[in-house]
């Protein structure tokens, strides 16, 4: 089993034009301490380039602040399967990370003049939904209004 790693804190800034919310740190990041920073932060960077902005521009979060182990899928279906086993026995259900990192992101999207979220995993975080109903492939490439 791999150990926890360290949490990736978020980068925000009060003069931010757009907050941007990916899904869990990389490697990269766990080892540098800093959000997009691995290849996601390339291309982050790139598509922010292109459209007049930099780093300095964005404050950057994640859904989860600290990486998740490699079998995180598998653990995410058993916690799925165990709760639903809870629910039929009326007991209390287990929070996913997700859920239990939740709180603070949203409490950094409140603070947000824009969103931008990267991958299921991120709009579902911000719109408190399971990723199925996250409505993704759906809404994927057009702007979305929402009151907080």
């Amino acid at each position: 089993a791999e150990k926890p790693s360290k949490p990736v804190l978020p980068e925000i800034r009060d003069t931010a034009l757009l907050l941007v919310v990916g899904e869990a740190p990389g490697g990269e990041e766990v080892k540098t301490g800093m959000p997009f920073v691995g290849a996601s932060g390339f291309l982050l960077q790139e598509v922010l380039r292109k459209n007049g902005l930099h780093r300095g521009d964005v404050s950057l979060t994640n859904a989860l602040l600290c990486r998740p182990p490699s079998e995180f899928r598998a653990f995410m279906r058993v916690l799925g399967a165990r709760n639903r086993a809870r629910k039929k026995k009326g007991e209390k259900q287990w929070p996913s990370p997700v859920a239990c990192c939740r709180p603070r992101l949203l409490r950094e999207v409140a603070a947000a003049r824009a969103v931008l979220t990267l991958g299921a995993t991120a709009l579902a975080a911000v719109r408190g939904a399971a990723i199925e109903e996250s409505g993704m492939m759906r809404m994927r490439g057009f702007p979305q209004v929402w009151k907080m």
